[in-house]
């Protein structure tokens, strides 16, 4: 059978996020639109997306959300997110690429250790 309804609240969400943009003016990526949309329905709520892109960044979507008590962790990694994304769209070199994008994943570490001492999920992630 399939499921042809949407769940409640889906269309109220997706015209809340119909107005959303990013930093830079854009709009949530169509390709990766209804996984937001789930997402925060299941009360998850996501800060980043992007569906991907095969020219420039990350060829394969995704979503980024935060965890509770991490919010200067966050607002540093929105900074690198920001200058990454300059620094693509300058045509930087690989290495300001490479380090910009290690800085991320450092704060992405650092977010995770913060969430796992506060014991909000277990190591395993399960």
């Amino acid at each position: 059978m399939a499921y042809d309804q949407q769940p409640t609240g889906w269309n109220k969400q997706a015209s809340q996020l119909a107005s959303v943009t990013d930093l830079t003016g854009k709009s949530i990526d169509p390709g990766i639109l209804e996984t937001v949309i789930a997402l925060n329905l299941l009360g998850v709520e996501t800060t980043s997306s992007c569906e991907g892109h095969l020219d420039h960044g990350t060829p394969a979507p995704w979503v980024d959300f935060h965890a509770v008590g991490t919010e200067e962790i966050r607002h540093q990694a929105n900074i690198a997110n920001k200058q990454l994304q300059d620094a693509e769209e300058q045509h930087a070199s690989r290495e300001i690429l490479h380090t910009l994008t290690e800085t991320i994943f450092r704060l992405a570490h650092e977010e995770q250790k913060a969430i796992l001492s506060r014991g909000m999920v277990s190591s395993s992630g399960a």
